[in-house]
């Protein structure tokens, strides 16, 4: 019995000293991947949390897939999101364009966060602080006096506003909505690398939206 056991121990360790040898020379997927598989095996983004400049903060602007169907309500879901960064920013002021038609004036907007694809009602993060013709200019903040403190990854928002039809329009409602690729200074963005919990006064000169690493070029309508 023993000497049975032996020689199929001998056999296993020989099978396995065969199949070492010949991985030297031509590893097979399973060895050649196997490497590969254990670096990428629960792999996480990486953020450069000491960002300092535009550049390596990255920020980029996406607007995900969304209903393209014009809901009316005092609090209707308009246009949706998504701030992607590879580091930590401090942002104060957004600016979009709005082109409502044959809907009565919106006068108010605010954003939400939008969290696990539900809407944050009860943290709103900015509200529209000026409003001319086509352009609306979004005041963000953490605070009274601080601006709004965004991690870094993808953090998605939600516009919401009074969307109510106008009885003495013959256009038919719909309302379109994109972010502009110019701005004159009075309604730039404002952000700035890194965390800035600090009066936004106290911080001086910002960055505009020259700095953002990347703008989607489509807009949203709604009708």
């Amino acid at each position: 019995m023993r000497r049975s056991l032996l020689w199929v121990s001998l056999s296993i360790l020989v099978t396995v000293a065969i199949v070492a040898t010949a991985n030297l020379f031509s590893p097979s997927p399973i060895v050649k991947n196997f490497g590969t598989n254990l670096v990428q095996f629960d792999l996480l983004p990486l953020y450069n949390e000491d960002a300092d400049s535009a550049a390596e903060v990255g920020l980029t602007i996406i607007v995900p897939k969304q209903s393209e169907t014009l809901s009316y309500s005092s609090q209707a879901e308009v246009f949706r999101f998504t701030l992607k960064s590879a580091g930590p920013y401090t942002l104060r002021y957004l600016t979009l364009m709005a082109y409502p038609e044959g809907l009565k004036p919106i006068t108010s907007w605010t954003i939400y966060p939008l969290i696990e694809d539900e809407i944050d009602f009860e943290n709103p993060v900015a509200v529209s602080e000026k409003i001319n013709e086509n352009l609306v200019r979004f005041r963000f903040s953490s605070s009274v006096s601080s601006a709004y403190l965004v991690p870094p990854g993808e953090n998605s928002f939600v516009v919401v506003a009074s969307v109510l039809r106008d009885g003495n329009s013959d256009l038919d409602p719909q309302l379109t909505m994109v972010f502009p690729e110019q701005l004159e200074k009075d309604w730039n963005w404002a952000w700035l690398p890194g965390r800035h919990s600090e009066a936004w006064l106290q911080l001086g000169e910002s960055l505009g939206i020259e700095e953002v690493a990347g703008l989607p070029g489509e807009a949203l309508r709604k009708r």
